[in-house]
């Protein structure tokens, strides 16, 4: 129940609320595997939910959880969560494939990841491998960013997963490198790390809001950077558009949470 206040109460708020504004009907976003847009919420919730299962299953077999066993337990969920994503799987499914958010199960695998770097955290900093780690992460990223991106190499089935299982992969695991690197600094006092940990701790508010502020119709800008292509430009003009979003929306929080109802029960808060 606490986690079902914390993350599905609020999307179905802001939801229903996002519906009335730009239309669309309640059995169109619950068999729409992205919910129009409000999925993560979902899929999280989902996640803890298979999470919770696994450790009651781990307690009852005596399984710790940085044994190898835990493990294997673990990725084996991971792979099978992501088999049951594939297209050929969730059409058996029907609409309530969407209603389940089957196809975005993919997204357990790095759910996992994450869980596995808090248990063995320790280990792998103390592993004497680590730089070779991140250095054949690093040049992973970059070999398969040049060959399907820079030179268009197309690839299809199982092939198609493979690669962006490992793209999606080494890049979390270099943001998780980055910030260990960084860890001292982002953890002493001063007015970025303040600003990055304020921003962090509304995490959920600027989710929820960020929809209702969006752009409706860049196709303009698009078809301009199509014909003009500009990595720096876009990467300037996103990150100016960005930050304007998300100050909105932290501006709103604000507003919202001046109301510990709304905070409790809209915005997810204890």
């Amino acid at each position: 129940m606490k986690r079902a206040k914390q993350l599905l109460v609020p999307a179905i708020v802001f939801g229903s609320i996002f519906l009335l504004l730009n239309g669309g009907t309640v059995e169109g976003c619950l068999t729409d595997k992205f919910k129009y847009g409000y999925w993560f919420t979902f899929s999280l919730f989902e996640f803890l939910m298979i999470q919770v299962v696994m450790e009651w299953m781990m307690r009852k077999l005596s399984i710790v959880e940085d044994s190898i066993r835990y493990l294997f337990m673990l990725v084996a969920i991971a792979v099978v969560s992501y088999a049951v994503s594939f297209p050929v799987v969730c059409q058996y499914f029907g609409d309530m494939g969407g209603v389940l958010g089957l196809p975005l199960l993919r997204y357990y695998v790095y759910f996992v990841a994450g869980r596995l770097i808090r248990v063995h955290l320790n280990a792998i900093c103390a592993w004497k491998w680590r730089d070779a780690a991140v250095t054949v992460t690093v040049m992973a990223f970059i070999l398969i960013a040049v060959l399907f991106w820079g030179l268009d190499y197309e690839c299809s089935g199982l092939l198609f997963h493979v690669r962006m299982v490992v793209f999606e992969m080494s890049a979390l695991l270099l943001f998780f490198a980055m910030f260990y690197r960084h860890r001292y600094y982002f953890s002493s006092d001063n007015g970025l790390v303040n600003a990055l940990s304020f921003v962090g701790k509304r995490t959920l508010d600027i989710y929820l809001l960020h929809y209702f502020f969006l752009p409706k119709d860049l196709h303009v800008v698009g078809r301009y950077f199509v014909e003009h292509p500009s990595l720096a430009i876009e990467f300037v003009m996103g990150m100016f558009v960005t930050f304007i979003i998300v100050a909105l929306c932290l501006f709103v929080s604000e507003m919202l949470r001046s109301s510990r109802f709304v905070t409790r029960w809209a915005l997810g808060s204890k």
